[in-house]
């Protein structure tokens, strides 16, 4: 219960910050990313060596920003590294497709009604949390 309960609360206040000041609190994910490792080794739910793998989707992220002059940012890989120690690979890589899904269509939506350009940063984390959501909603992850 605590590996979907955190990440709400995680999600929630990061989706907060990023709106308001495109920034991720790397404070935050330290002490989520510990909370994480530590419900690991405490419940012994699933190996450490598992969910670390996990963290690839989130480096992955980062390398795609690094490559593409930031066009993702390494908050975002960040953010997914640790959704990636409370849900496993395979959750995690369930919930960044919805974000992507989730942050097209938003892109879409501003750029038909004029809002932005093709140019345009947006808020990631909040497509990510509405991923999340609707991922625990549809039974997609353990």
């Amino acid at each position: 219960m605590a590996y979907k309960i955190i990440p709400i609360i995680f999600l929630g206040i990061h989706s907060i910050t990023d709106i308001r000041y495109k920034k991720v609190s790397l404070m935050l994910c330290v002490i989520s990313a510990l909370a994480g490792l530590l419900l690991n080794i405490l419940l012994r739910e699933s190996d450490v060596s598992s969910r670390l793998l996990a963290l690839l989707p989130g480096a992955g992220m980062i390398l795609l920003g690094r490559f593409s002059r930031d066009a993702v940012g390494l908050g975002d890989g960040i953010v997914i590294m640790v959704l990636g120690l409370y849900m496993g690979v395979a959750a995690t890589l369930a919930i960044l497709m919805a974000g992507l899904f989730i942050a097209a269509l938003v892109s879409l939506a501003l750029i038909v009604f004029k809002k932005a350009g093709g140019k345009d940063r947006i808020a990631f984390v909040p497509c990510l949390f509405a991923g999340y959501l609707i991922t625990i909603t549809l039974g997609g992850m353990p």
